[in-house]
């Protein structure tokens, strides 16, 4: 029964954010981002957050990635730079990202072959926190 509101919570996502031209996931993703890449990388995501001036390398200003990308926006190396697997020295090792378990998946990061329910319900959950930001991010690219 658990697997199955997982999947009709998903399928219902997937509904709304394409019934509303992806509103649903835009809200959730800027939730997502304000509450915790914002200090850093700023509101509007030019890596001018309220503790930017802290760091020896400024972060990153996150509108110009589809720019410096020859126009694409580089979706699989922001995904990977929130787990921890593209490694950011600002974000710490790659065990411990800036967020640790908040976007941490444990059972892709522990290799389980076989996770219990709780565990497949908890790393949906991170991934859909990790692709609410990648897309958001996405969203806030200057043209």
């Amino acid at each position: 029964m658990p697997r199955l509101k997982i999947i009709a919570g998903a399928a219902l996502s997937a509904i709304l954010a394409t019934a509303t031209g992806g509103l649903a996931q835009d809200v959730i993703g800027k939730d997502e981002f304000q509450q915790r890449c914002a200090a850093c990388h700023g509101m509007d995501g030019r890596g001018d957050g309220v503790v930017a001036g802290l760091f020896a390398t400024p972060p990153k200003n996150l509108t110009g990635l589809s720019k410096a990308n020859a126009g694409v926006f580089p979706r699989e190396r922001v995904y990977n730079s929130i787990t921890g697997t593209h490694k950011i020295a600002g974000h710490g090792s790659s065990k411990m990202p800036l967020w640790g378990r908040y976007f941490t998946d444990e059972v892709r990061r522990k290799g389980l072959a076989d996770p219990t329910p709780m565990q497949k319900a908890e790393s949906d959950i991170v991934r859909g926190r990790i692709l609410s930001l990648v897309y958001y991010i996405e969203s806030i690219q200057a043209e």
